[in-house]
């Protein structure tokens, strides 16, 4: 589902697009590689016991949804990548507060196999809905005769503040529960947020994560660093 909201408190050109209408699913197989657990290990039917609970807790606990607004770059990022000059996407995804909370709450009961199994499951679903939101951006910046030059995250590409400029440029009454911490991190913390920088260029759409140059790359179950980008 496309919605569109108007933020009067801030200077827009366009509406906040926001994406409800997502289909995800966790890939057991995969899940299981970065478990490195095989069916011949001792502990697989505990692992998938834990996988089979939890797939079910999951998808009843995620709300997934993505922000998008087509604007202005701003000053105050402080970033050589992005001014005030430049035409930019900047999004937010999140699965929602109860799903980010799972893990803790296992962590907390001292089931650590089902802690650590949510949180890889809820990462490889927000990894997910990167995919579909770069799809509609496609259609999207098509509609506008653009195209993508660069993907720009924190701290990498601009500085963390980045973060808190981007809740509040996309900000809608369906992601008010979302907030930034003192330290820039989302809450809740299965979200994401990042810059598009525009082009006139209709041809280019470099809008994919890139691993080669993420900060989290090393400890990372989905970095694909023989890739350009994921």
């Amino acid at each position: 589902m496309l919605n569109e909201f108007k933020n009067q408190a801030k200077e827009n050109l366009e509406s906040i697009i926001v994406l409800t209408d997502f289909t995800l699913c966790c890939n057991k197989e995969e899940v299981f590689v970065h478990m490195n657990c095989s069916n011949t290990s001792p502990s697989f039917e505990q692992v998938e016991e834990t996988y089979e609970m939890l797939e079910k807790q999951i998808y009843e606990l995620i709300k997934p949804v993505a922000s998008l607004k087509f604007a202005n770059g701003v000053d105050n990022l402080q970033s050589k990548e992005v001014t005030a000059n430049d035409s930019v996407i900047y999004c937010f995804t999140s699965l929602g507060k109860k799903v980010s909370e799972l893990s803790n709450l296992y962590f907390g009961q001292g089931d650590y196999l089902a802690g650590m199994m949510a949180d890889l499951m809820s990462d490889f679903l927000l990894f997910q809905m990167d995919g579909i939101v770069l799809e509609a951006l496609k259609k999207e910046c098509s509609k506008r005769k653009k195209g993508i030059l660069k993907r720009l995250e924190a701290p990498i590409d601009v500085p963390m503040e980045a973060q808190k400029i981007i809740l509040s440029v996309v900000s809608n009454p369906l992601i008010e529960h979302c907030l930034v911490t003192d330290g820039y991190m989302y809450s809740p913390v299965k979200s994401s947020g990042y810059i598009f920088l525009l082009t006139d260029d209709e041809t280019v759409f470099k809008g994919k994560h890139n691993c080669k140059t993420c900060s989290a790359s090393n400890n990372c179950a989905f970095c694909k660093k023989s890739e350009d980008e994921r």
